[in-house]
């Protein structure tokens, strides 16, 4: 086991499934749990120097750093489907205050040298009726890219695949993307902004962009790291090798 170097904070990527059965004049419920993030966790921590901290959505509302300090003991924050809310509000919503602005927060990290990635999906970017609405927050202001503020899914169920701008960066290096074989089903439609690089787009959309901002480094990956979206790309075997590429870059170790 090699020694860490990078650690990263991990938000997102589960859901909760409910649904009713009806028999004739009888019913009932039953709900169930998917943990979606266990690709993205699987893919960073098969590199033995990267540990990750995950938590989900709804650990995220009590349990994401409430100070600078506490989120400084991170080198990346990972921010995957998982709506704003999650962070801008608190279990108690009736408490006066309810505690820090954790987008600030993030914003505070990214500038004072922290990396942030943000991944496509419905509670990403604006997402499912702009239900994630990160637009006009701190978080967007150290994304290398403008958030819509309406619905900016884009499905695409005959799959696509991005063409690669960069493929010298760091994060897209010694990966043979000319031989990619895999589709994604989908992502969110943004904008880039002025002074933020583009590595991939698809249909002049930014598929993957980042940016150096003061002292940090922010990406996106609007489409996915887990099904629907992310199609067979999970199945690809430098699937890992591009994610772990990613975070070591945005901690600023290549």
């Amino acid at each position: 086991m090699g020694e860490i170097v990078l650690k990263v904070l991990y938000v997102g990527d589960g859901e909760w499934v409910s649904k009713t059965v009806i028999k004739t004049l009888g019913f009932y419920a039953m709900g169930t749990f998917i943990d979606e993030s266990e690709f993205l966790r699987k893919a960073l921590t098969s590199n033995p120097e990267i540990q990750v901290v995950h938590m989900h959505s709804h650990e995220a509302l009590e349990s994401f750093p409430r100070t600078l300090n506490d989120l400084q003991e991170y080198d990346v924050v990972i921010l995957s489907d998982v709506v704003s809310d999650a962070l801008a509000l608190y279990p108690d919503l009736l408490k006066v205050p309810m505690g820090p602005n954790r987008l600030e927060l993030i914003k505070e990290f990214v500038l004072n040298g922290g990396g942030l990635l943000m991944i496509g999906g419905w509670a990403s970017f604006s997402g499912y009726m702009a239900q994630a609405k990160y637009y006009d927050t701190p978080v967007e202001e150290v994304l290398p890219v403008e958030i819509l503020r309406y619905d900016d899914r884009v499905e695409v169920s005959q799959g696509f695949m991005f063409e690669v701008l960069e493929p010298n960066h760091p994060i897209m290096n010694e990966i043979p993307w000319e031989e990619a074989d895999f589709l994604l089903l989908g992502y969110n439609k943004v904008k880039l902004k002025e002074g933020a690089k583009l590595l991939a787009k698809y249909k002049n959309d930014p598929i993957i962009a980042v940016w150096e901002i003061r002292k940090g480094r922010s990406m996106v990956f609007t489409s996915d790291c887990a099904p629907h979206w992310a199609g067979s790309f999970i199945n690809w075997k430098y699937y890992s090798k591009f994610w772990i590429q990613s975070v070591v870059w945005l901690a600023k170790k290549m």
